[in-house]
């Protein structure tokens, strides 16, 4: 089994990954699919502008297949028990 070359390690130096390709082509979504996912991106973009710039970087790294990664939008009030449940990170 053969290995490929390290790339030698360059404190400080940030190597952009390639795009990964899909392995496979994506489904297509149901009419109500595309509802969901028409709904949390103009959530997003209403509550949440500032990470619109974080799911596209997500999206160009091939982390996420666009919008559709976007599972549920969370509106945090504050004051409210949000069900940490006294966990710790």
């Amino acid at each position: 089994m053969s290995r490929l070359p390290e790339a030698p390690f360059v404190p400080g130096r940030y190597v952009k990954p390639t795009t990964p390709q899909p392995s496979r082509p994506l489904r297509k979504l149901t009419a109500a699919e595309e509802a969901k996912v028409a709904e949390n991106k103009a959530l997003m973009y209403q509550l949440g502008p500032d990470a619109v710039d974080f799911m596209k970087e997500l999206h160009a790294a091939g982390l996420v297949s666009g919008w559709r990664g976007v599972v549920s939008v969370e509106i945090f009030n504050e004051g409210k028990d949000h069900g940490d449940n006294g966990r710790t990170v």
